[in-house]
């Protein structure tokens, strides 16, 4: 648009003013549109970025806590997933600060690695996947953390709390369940296991675990009419020989209105 209203005023002067006057020549010259309207800046296409890349890991035994995976000494598969033409990746043992394997540049879509994690620490699988822009390197980082647990004695965790709101006349209660495994998601029978309350109520007791590796707990009761939180909360597990190694969740809530 710019670029026409300069030529329509350029050929209107030429039309109404003789170039061979040179006055006329220096008017033409000195008013000149900086830039040239003719160019146009090119668009830069479309980059679709890729996602980063996902990394999973594998041993035996296996559970979760605090959201790390857990496992015993031996090896663990590592796999990682990705969109991006090729990925940078480190493994690091967190405890000691040393990168055990500086890793090299894997083809993508996937590939997998096997680490022989033998000593018990805390291990980290950086990896970064190439960016889709020319130039920009590995840009697209992720992380995955997991944990070696040292051979031993059996460990049991938590591994759900199923809460129910019971009535009885003009009275209510909450139930809780509480199921107790080993690392291999097996019952663990003949654990006590020790719990307390909070919100409506606030007692506390501690009861031994079934063939099923499960207990139940029961709130106080209170008014029919009451409304609020039971939660459950589990403080201890203890069974000769074995170590408790709380996991997320150890407290369920259910609402009553």
């Amino acid at each position: 648009m710019l670029g026409d209203i300069c030529n329509a005023a350029l050929s209107v002067y030429l039309s109404q003013n003789a170039t061979t006057d040179p006055v006329n020549m220096e008017t033409l010259f000195r008013h000149v549109l900086l830039g040239d309207p003719a160019l146009k800046i090119p668009t830069q296409p479309a980059v679709t970025e890729p996602p980063k890349p996902v990394c999973t890991a594998q041993g035996d035994p296996a559970y979760t806590s605090d959201s790390v995976p857990v496992y015993g000494p031996g090896q663990v598969t590592i796999t990682v997933q990705t969109s991006s033409s090729s990925v940078e990746w480190k493994w690091i043992n967190v405890d000691s600060d040393d990168t055990l394997d500086p890793g090299w540049v894997q083809q993508g879509p996937s590939f997998t690695y096997t680490a022989d994690s033998s000593i018990p620490a805390l291990y980290l699988v950086r990896k970064a996947g190439k960016a889709a822009v020319s130039g920009a390197g590995y840009t697209k980082e992720n992380w995955l953390f997991y944990k070696i647990e040292a051979a031993g004695s059996p460990k049991m965790h938590v591994s759900a709390i199923r809460m129910a709101v019971k009535a009885s006349g003009s009275y209510k209660y909450a139930m809780a369940t509480v199921t107790l495994v080993n690392t291999s998601n097996a019952p663990v029978a003949g654990a006590t296991v020790s719990g307390y309350w909070s919100g409506l109520t606030t007692n506390s007791g501690s009861a031994k675990t079934d063939t099923k590796g499960q207990v139940t707990f029961r709130s106080n009761a209170v008014a029919k009419g009451a409304t609020g939180t039971f939660t459950l909360c589990v403080s201890n597990a203890v069974l000769t020989g074995w170590v408790y190694e709380p996991s997320t969740p150890t407290c369920q809530s259910v609402n009553t209105p």
